[in-house]
C-alpha cells in the first residue's frame, strides 16, 4: 500500500503489484461495491484530519483516490 500511494502521488515508482482491475477481481465478484470504497475514503478523510491537514490539501488527496474507483471496482 506503502508504494501504491507513493506512486499515485508523483514519488518515486516502486509500485510492482497488480494494477487495480487485477489486484480486485476477487473482491469484486465477492460484493465489493461503492459502499466499501465509500467507507475507505471516510476512513482516509478522519485520518487526515486526525493529523491535522488543512482542506486543500485533504481534497487532493482524496481526488487523487477517487480517481482509482472505477479499476478498482472493475467497471
Amino acid at each position: 500500500m506503502n508504494a501504491f500511494l507513493t506512486y499515485i502521488f508523483g514519488g518515486p515508482s516502486l509500485y510492482t503489484g497488480r494494477n487495480m482491475r487485477k489486484a480486485h477481481k476477487n473482491v469484486v465478484e465477492n460484493g465489493l461495491s461503492d459502499e466499501h470504497v465509500d467507507a475507505m475514503l471516510d476512513d482516509v478523510h478522519k485520518t487526515l484530519n486526525e493529523m491535522e491537514i488543512g482542506a486543500d490539501l485533504q481534497k487532493q488527496v482524496l481526488a487523487k483516490l477517487e480517481k482509482h474507483r472505477d479499476d478498482v471496482l472493475r467497471r
